[in-house]
């Protein structure tokens, strides 16, 4: 049985056993959604048009195996598969449909040329704006993930040759690390100014992508003062 949820934010459209989970979505979006909108320098968004269901047969066909939570986002929204007795925690399940509204946010107010996605960026900025790896926030949960993620690749491809697919994760490396990371670093080295400025230009962001994970790895071995021995950009 699904119920609406209805403000002047979003309309939700969910299954009942989603009831709590909406409820905490609902405290979460707006606590931060301002801060969000701030940094893509937007005073508002038009009302988002929310689906939110449990039951996987709701979703057709999908072109990959299917986890305790899939996202997608269109010009109105986002509808997100949840398995609410999976692995994720609420927190976690919250994040990952924030994660689906900055990539809305992103396409339909920010980015030009949205038939040309730059895949790195797009999932970069979706994991680094939505908070969904707020925990490296933490300087040695940083580190940490700076070495065992990254530091210890050693043969990774251009990070513009990025797409969605057999490639994206492997046994060498896994494109969600390596676009939070290009991102961040974009993020610290830059105002908030200049960042935007990139946002805004995919001209910028490939010129960006050609060594941004060499120039990435170099800023932070600096700044933390960690060993490393190099990887092979291909």
């Amino acid at each position: 049985m699904f119920k609406i949820y209805n403000d002047d934010n979003f309309i939700i459209n969910y299954q009942d056993n989603l009831e709590d989970l909406v409820n905490y979505f609902i405290c979460y979006y707006n606590e931060h959604i301002n801060e969000l909108l701030r940094r893509f320098h937007l005073d508002k968004i038009n009302k988002l048009d929310i689906r939110l269901f449990s039951d996987k047969k709701l979703l057709g066909s999908v072109p990959y195996k299917l986890g305790d939570f899939a996202g997608f986002f269109n010009n109105r929204g986002v509808n997100c598969y949840i398995n609410i007795n999976g692995r994720k925690g609420i927190n976690d399940i919250i994040k990952a449909i924030m994660h689906e509204i900055v990539h809305h946010i992103y396409r339909f107010y920010i980015e030009e040329n949205i038939e040309d996605r730059i895949t790195w960026f797009d999932e970069g900025l979706a994991m680094n704006f939505s908070l969904d790896h707020e925990k490296y926030n933490d300087k040695d949960m940083f580190i940490c993930f700076l070495n065992t993620k990254i530091l210890n690749i050693k043969n990774i491809p251009c990070i513009n040759h990025l797409s969605h697919g057999n490639n994206f994760i492997n046994d060498e490396f896994n494109g969600y690390d390596l676009s939070y990371f290009a991102v961040r670093y974009l993020i610290d080295s830059n105002s908030e100014e200049e960042f935007y400025k990139i946002m805004k230009s995919k001209d910028k962001i490939k010129n960006i992508g050609v060594n941004v994970l060499d120039t990435a790895v170099t800023f932070y071995v600096d700044k933390f003062n960690l060993l490393y021995k190099g990887m092979i950009v291909k």
